[in-house]
């Protein structure tokens, strides 16, 4: 029986959230002409990926394995991936085990089922609702509608008082928070700014008078203690070695990563490090399509020993 595309009528009941993916899922984004991909999480919580593409560079089957290495007893899901293109050879229909997804144009982005996607494969929106109405995100966007700026966190505080007086229960804790996002000029993410209220936090300060009876007072300051700046510096390669957490209590968070590469520039070895202690590694096993011999090569050689 062939696979029915599905359309966004009954969508959340029938198929999982990675229908959702972009594009970029289904393509090798490495340097050279990628085979298979093995990535081996770290020790904490052990997981192995397996990723195997076509000369073309798509993806055409991926195994996830619930273990520190590949045990068929450990295999939690297997998917395979064929592709059909429209008449300007792009990606029309990614077919699956079990379900098709439709990838639709228009003049500057694409749509795969629900989501809109501009071509570099950022999602564009300006606003929506979340948390069934009770809250409001709104986003602001650069000049080319490429990179998000800004995400706004807004509480519709009318609507939750409704839902807490119809439903009971302790209420809501969220507050109104932003975050701004900053880019280099290779558009990775170099600064990420989480801004909240201003809220208050008390030291007690404990006195002695002349006659040495203690008492004790409070003395306030005034802190953004939940906000935060999160900055990232990126290799030659541009893959992620510092990344920094500033609060503005004062607190700094350094996560560090280091890597070993292969021939191709691809890292095939990366370590964690919280504050300088090694937290985990990675390991990424990378085999490539071999190159054919230039018959002309081998054309002379066999002359040459003649």
């Amino acid at each position: 029986m062939k696979n029915i595309i599905i359309n966004l009528t009954g969508l959340f009941l029938l198929i999982s959230s990675s229908v959702f993916a972009q594009l970029d899922t289904y393509l090798n984004t490495l340097n050279g002409n990628v085979e298979k991909i093995i990535n081996k999480s770290g020790s904490q919580f052990p997981e192995v990926d397996v990723q195997t593409y076509n000369k073309d560079g798509f993806l055409i089957n991926e195994k996830h394995y619930k273990s520190k290495d590949i045990h068929k007893d450990s295999l939690r899901y297997s998917n395979s991936y064929k592709y059909q293109f429209d008449n300007k050879k792009r990606v029309n229909i990614i077919k699956t085990d079990n379900y098709d997804i439709e990838v639709r144009y228009r003049s500057k982005h694409y749509v795969m089922e629900y989501s809109q996607y501009t071509y570099n494969h950022k999602v564009y929106k300006i606003h929506q609702q979340i948390e069934l109405g009770l809250a409001d995100e709104y986003y602001k966007w650069n000049k080319d509608k490429t990179l998000l700026l800004e995400l706004s966190f807004n509480v519709n505080k009318k609507e939750c008082k409704k839902y807490q007086e119809e439903y009971g229960g302790l209420g809501f804790s969220w507050d109104n928070h932003k975050y701004i996002y900053k880019y280099n000029e290779k558009e990775l993410l170099i600064s990420e700014e989480y801004k909240t209220k201003v809220d208050t936090i008390y030291d007690l300060v404990f006195i002695s008078d002349s006659s040495d009876n203690i008492s004790s007072q409070y003395v306030f300051n005034h802190t953004e203690s939940r906000s935060y700046v999160i900055t990232f510096q990126y290799d030659i390669n541009d893959n992620l070695i510092t990344e920094l957490t500033s609060h503005f209590d004062g607190t700094k968070i350094i996560i560090t990563y280091d890597y070993e590469y292969d021939s191709q520039n691809n890292w095939t070895k990366k370590k964690s490090f919280v504050d300088g202690n090694l937290e985990d590694i990675d390991v990424r096993i990378i085999s490539y399509f071999q190159k054919k011999k230039d018959a002309s090569r081998n054309l002379k050689s066999k002359n040459y020993e003649n």
